[in-house]
């Protein structure tokens, strides 16, 4: 039996995939600059290490409306035939190979974007758009339907989706040759208009990084860290202990449980409860239980959610550069930090999380 792998990512409540070889890398969401006269769905291009990359927004390409961008979405770097393109994702979820047997194909395809609750019922739904397709195969941006376990997930054409050479061939040209005015124009089209100033800030630093790092430069051995916002405060967090970052949506509490459990919340049928780690790390619980993100994460086999404000970004930084807590940050929990370092001309403190759950009072018995 064939198997291909594909990376898999959400937009609004559908699935879709896309063939990993295609995929080159993937990134938080940066600023982008607009182009002009480009299609509604090229939202703009990033610099990336000296290379122009166009952005698509996938919701716009496929014909539907967009949503706000926000701090967690991604960017899918692709290449497809020599062309390089990226597309937004709302939530990078993970590589799996997909059967050849377990894909419906279909000359074309035009679909919703759905909340599946009855997966009969949404692959009958996707199935019977075959009567609404358009008979322009350019406009078939899907190859098929998977069925994975629970859920059902839809696979991009590449060749349909990524058809936009006359555009990409254009674009470093048409950067540089546009007027002061065009550029004040592109300036007053702003990026994220929704987004508030430190969500902006972040945005654009993304992208200052993005332009900065050397291709050249050696990353092995670096700490992969995820950047994220607590109570004002940088923090690092090991990525390879990251599964993913989500919204947070309706918490059932836990009876008998202190503070820091502020509950259990349904991840697409698996049950994770839900941490606070500010008392563990000496930080104010004046505006308690108020945030709307999660870090999911995965500690020995230990599934847990942790509420953050935001994520900031994600960045390797070299062993070398990482320092002792200084003296003036240090408490009585100091075994929770591995160290910090310098971002964004800013200071990162780099979590020992591993440790903060074994010893951080995080792990409630079940029979309480």
């Amino acid at each position: 039996m064939k198997e291909n792998p594909y990376l898999i990512f959400s937009l609004n409540n559908s699935l879709y995939g896309v063939e990993a070889l295609s995929v080159e890398e993937v990134f938080f969401l940066p600023e982008l600059t607009p182009v002009l006269d480009a299609d509604r769905y090229l939202v703009g291009v990033v610099n990336l290490r000296g290379k122009i990359i166009p952005v698509i927004d996938l919701l716009l390409r496929l014909g539907y409306r967009t949503r706000n961008y926000q701090l967690t979405d991604s960017v899918v770097v692709l290449n497809w035939q020599n062309q390089r393109f990226g597309i937004v994702a709302h939530q990078v979820r993970e590589v799996q190979n997909i059967a050849e047997e377990e894909i419906s194909r279909r000359q074309e395809f035009s679909v919703r974007l759905a909340s599946p609750t009855n997966l009969e019922e949404e692959e009958n739904r996707l199935s019977s758009s075959l009567a609404e397709v358009n008979t322009d195969s350019s406009s078939s941006f899907l190859s098929g339907i998977a069925r994975l376990e629970t859920e059902i997930v839809l696979l991009l054409n590449l060749e349909n989706l990524l058809h936009l050479e006359p555009i990409q061939s254009n674009l470093v040209s048409e950067l540089d040759s546009q007027t002061l005015a065009e550029k004040e124009l592109l300036a007053e089209r702003l990026f994220a208009p929704h987004a508030t100033p430190e969500e902006k800030a972040i945005f654009r630093q993304r992208a200052n990084h993005l332009r900065q790092v050397s291709e050249s430069e050696n990353l092995t051995g670096a700490l992969p860290l995820a950047v994220i916002n607590l109570n004002g405060e940088l923090l690092g967090i090991n990525l390879h202990l990251i599964r993913e970052f989500t919204e947070i949506e309706r918490v059932t509490p836990i009876p008998c449980t202190p503070e820091r459990i502020v509950g259990n919340m349904n991840l697409r049928g698996e049950i994770v409860t839900l941490i606070d780690l500010r008392s563990a790390l000496n930080l104010s619980l004046s505006n308690a239980r108020s945030y709307s993100k999660a870090m999911i994460v995965e500690v020995e086999d230990l599934v847990a959610g942790i509420t953050i404000e935001n994520v900031r970004d994600v960045t390797f930084i070299s062993p070398e550069k990482v320092t002792a807590v200084p003296a003036a940050l240090h408490s009585t929990n100091d075994e929770y930090f591995q160290g910090t370092a310098k971002y964004c001309e800013q200071i990162v403190t780099i979590l020992n999380l591993p440790k903060i759950f074994q010893e951080g009072g995080l792990i409630v018995d079940e029979e309480v």
